[in-house]
């Protein structure tokens, strides 16, 4: 498609399966320090790629997905504007509970 996603989501898929928890840790290595309104602006483009990109980095950076994904339905200026300084307070998507048995 001529689009910002369609690309890397085809080149997410056919990553093998130690590709993509390679990926996940080195993204989220990278974000460690990075505010958590742009982890979720960029985790939004990440998940218009494919659902599952966004799931890995997010369990890596113990976001919750959901925020997420209505981010992800968002037009650019709409994301943008969700994840500005000013309009992220109270859109928290740290700590989450960790799951049970993890």
């Amino acid at each position: 498609g001529n689009d910002d996603y369609t690309q890397p989501g085809n080149l997410f898929r056919l990553m093998s399966a130690a590709q993509r928890a390679q990926l996940f840790a080195n993204i989220a290595e990278a974000m460690d320090n990075v505010p958590e309104r742009i982890k979720a602006r960029q985790l939004a483009h990440f998940y218009r790629a494919d659902p599952a990109y966004a799931r890995g980095v997010a369990e890596k950076l113990a976001l919750d997905i959901k925020p997420i994904a209505a981010l992800a339905r968002l037009s650019l200026s709409e994301l943008i504007d969700s994840t500005s300084e000013e309009n992220y307070a109270g859109q928290q998507v740290a700590a989450r509970p960790a799951a049970a048995g993890a």
